[in-house]
């Protein structure tokens, strides 16, 4: 394994899953981890999310919440980034990027994994009712069926 795309979506079960993976990781010579989280609630104007993604955070009319989101991202990320190197991998070799929801959650982080050269997707399994699954779906779900010559590993708490 040489480079590994760890999905979170700021939940518990995404933090359960970069804790499984900082415990595998930092034996792994010269693999990089890329930190990957899907913005739903960003548009995907490419203008708009460059201005919230900025170094300074742009305030636009309308759009408090798409930056409220952008600010829990990068605080989400900022932790998995320390738990990773607190377990002793290389702060040098973790890649922390969002994008806003373009084709569904699954499929950009396919896109993704698949325009760094990741050979593993790692993501979180998260509780949800029979119901939900049949509304909302399964991202681990749609990742398994999806992915073609990359492994998928499923972090179930």
């Amino acid at each position: 394994m040489k480079k590994l795309l760890i999905a979170l979506d700021c939940s518990l079960p995404s933090k359960q899953a970069v804790e499984y993976a900082a415990a595998i990781v930092p034996r792994l010579p010269d693999c990089s981890v890329f930190l990957f989280a899907v913005l739903t609630g960003v548009p995907c104007n490419e203008n708009a999310f460059q201005e919230l993604m900025g170094p300074e955070s742009v305030e636009l009319h309308g759009d408090e919440d798409h930056s409220q989101e952008v600010a829990q991202v990068r605080q989400f990320m900022d932790e998995a980034s320390r738990i990773l190197t607190v377990r002793g991998f290389p702060p040098e070799r973790v890649v922390v990027e969002s994008r806003p929801l373009q084709r569904g959650i699954a499929q950009d982080i396919l896109d993704q994994a698949t325009l760094l050269g990741c050979d593993t997707i790692v993501v979180a399994k998260r509780k949800l009712s029979k119901m939900k699954q049949a509304v909302l779906g399964s991202v681990s779900r749609d990742l398994i069926q999806k992915a073609e010559g990359m492994t998928i590993w499923v972090v179930d708490d």
